[in-house]
């Protein structure tokens, strides 16, 4: 008596989970639904690791920064100041030491988790659309990178610019871009848009600008791309780019916000090999010469 009411007992405990396992596999789960477009703080660290190994020095190593209530990371160097903020929504500041600041706000930072400090200081902002931004302070600003996790995720990604006073968005001859201050004097420049995929696969991307905001479209679904893409506008702020390179802070400073003082700098420029060109263009091509004396 007692053996047939165990096998009866397990025989209704197995139709049970039976059923229980069916009604799973027929609908798909609350977490699923509501996960599949999260891009958490590893998966970013993991996606630029990948970009910085298969692309070469895509990806900037971060220089020492220190955090406090508000900030996730601080950096002042070579005359320039980086702030990196905690909340997303507060955007990222770059300056120069005794002159108001210029705020750059992060795409989609609305949908975007609290700031997270990788070791190496990069900070990551979880994403829920399907990317997440990522900022790296620099010696001379920040590099700040999306990472796109799948099809689904958004194709343009704006950087609301915030200048004292005015000043606008200019894109140049060669791709990148030029925030210039109320006066036109080049404040930050930025170097041509690039975007790779997993397979280190260049993947179609442009900036556009009305005036007041930089746009990096990033085209990852017009073709067989491999996820995660990453993608980047590079802010270099203008004045710590010069000083880094060994100019004193004072003449940097004279020669960012003087224009008479940008024929010297061209013409060294052009002794480097640099082609002339308009103040505007030319502020964007002086990246490869600031970046090579900064490597040296």
């Amino acid at each position: 008596m007692r053996r047939t009411r165990f096998i009866r007992k397990v025989a209704m405990v197995t139709a049970s989970a039976v059923m229980t396992a069916a009604a799973l596999m027929a609908a798909p789960t609350m977490a699923s639904a509501d996960d599949s477009d999260t891009v958490t703080s590893s998966e970013v660290a993991a996606a630029l690791s990948t970009t910085e190994a298969g692309n070469g020095n895509l990806v900037a190593e971060p220089v020492k920064s220190l955090a406090d209530t508000d900030s996730a990371a601080v950096v002042t160097k070579n005359g320039s100041i980086t702030d990196v903020p905690k909340d997303p929504e507060d955007g990222v500041s770059l300056g120069i030491e005794g002159a108001s600041p210029i705020t750059i706000g992060l795409p989609n930072a609305d949908e975007a988790g609290n700031a997270k400090r990788l070791p190496d200081g990069t900070v990551v902002y979880p994403g829920t659309d399907g990317s997440a931004q990522a900022v790296i302070p620099t010696a001379t600003g920040a590099q700040m990178l999306t990472t796109i996790a799948n099809a689904d995720a958004p194709t343009r990604f704006t950087y609301n610019v915030d200048v004292p006073d005015g000043g606008k968005v200019v894109l140049t001859e060669d791709g990148g871009a030029v925030v210039l201050g109320s006066d036109d004097v080049p404040a930050l420049v930025i170097p041509t848009a690039w975007a790779k995929d997993a397979n280190g696969a260049a993947v179609p991307t442009h900036f556009e600008t009305d005036g007041s905001s930089l746009t990096q479209v990033v085209d990852h679904t017009t073709g067989n791309y491999a996820y995660p893409v990453a993608a980047d506008p590079n802010f270099w702020a203008y004045v710590g780019c010069i000083a880094g390179t060994g100019i004193p802070i004072g003449a940097a400073i004279a020669m960012a916000m003087v224009p008479q003082t940008w024929p010297i700098l061209i013409a060294t420029a052009a002794r480097l090999g640099a082609a002339p060109a308009t103040a505007t263009n030319w502020a964007a091509r002086v990246i490869g010469w600031c970046g090579a004396a900064l490597r040296r």
